[in-house]
């Protein structure tokens, strides 16, 4: 009776211990700018989810939003602890509540810039002006793609009063119309069209180097989450360490090449980018 009892006690104190442990386990909330389709999102982001719940003492969780506006809220409303956002988002949440950013994300050079490329599957064009009368590309608004591909058309006189634009809330649909000739050209992050080695792109005209995606925290993200987040991101070397870039190989173009803490003057470059470029972003 006496042993059944103290195994009984050790059993209690084994289920009350594990029960413990799951439920003082802190929680974070991990969410991408809404680029792809919502199944692609989980395919390419779920991998790092795995790895910062392998990783770390906290419980991580991908939640995916339907438009850049509802990632945007729910920064700054805490819905998220982390959300990984473009340029352009970056510099508004930050304006508009305060998130903060965390890291930059690398390019395949080592560096914290994006380019946005406008292309089409027609070799005869030539140049920017060979677009006027022609349907065009154009990622969501208030994005990057949208106002910087939407900028250099204008700056050659390329504008909604001489050629049809096509607005795109999927970016693998804006790429297959141009594959297909649906649209004659579309704007595009240049590191989107890697998983199109086997299609010979028209590359019309390229940006110059933009600031990067970044990771940002929501105002009450706690500084444990913060900070284990960024240690456990900066570990990953995938430029100087195999076993690093065979680890990442499957994630997402944006995020397999490394990070690096903001620069000191990232925020007056974000702000000028956006005064740059913001007006652009609009749909008329």
């Amino acid at each position: 009776m006496r042993l059944t009892v103290i195994i009984l006690m050790i059993a209690s104190s084994l289920l009350t211990t594990s029960i413990y442990d799951v439920s003082a386990k802190e929680r974070a909330y991990i969410s991408i700018a809404p680029f792809y389709a919502p199944e692609k999102i989980w395919r390419l982001y779920s991998p790092l989810i795995d790895y910062l719940n392998k990783s770390t003492n906290i419980h991580w969780e991908l939640k995916v939003y339907p438009s850049h506006e509802a990632i945007e809220r729910a920064v700054c409303n805490n819905d998220l602890s982390i959300a990984l956002l473009g340029p352009l988002f970056v510099y508004r949440t930050h304006k508009e509540c305060g998130a903060e950013m965390l890291l930059a994300a690398l390019d395949e050079t080592g560096k914290e810039n994006l380019k946005i490329v406008i292309v089409s599957a027609d070799k005869r064009v030539r140049s920017i002006k060979d677009l006027v009368g022609q349907r065009i590309g154009l990622f969501k608004p208030y994005t990057a793609a949208h106002g910087v591909t939407k900028k250099m058309l204008f700056d050659e006189g390329v504008t909604e009063a001489n050629t049809k634009f096509v607005v795109y809330q999927n970016l693998e649909r804006l790429i297959d119309d141009v594959m297909t000739g649906a649209i004659k050209a579309g704007g595009v992050r240049e590191s989107s069209l890697k998983g199109y080695k086997n299609f010979s792109f028209n590359h019309i005209k390229a940006s110059g180097p933009l600031p990067n995606f970044f990771f940002v925290a929501s105002p009450d993200t706690s500084e444990g989450i913060k900070k284990t987040f960024v240690k456990t991101m900066l570990r990953l070397k995938p430029l100087s360490n195999e076993r690093d870039k065979r680890l990442v190989q499957n994630w997402d173009e944006v995020v397999k090449y490394g990070y690096a803490l903001p620069p000191k003057d990232c925020l007056q470059e974000l702000e000028g980018y956006y005064l740059l470029y913001y007006k652009f972003t609009r749909v008329n």
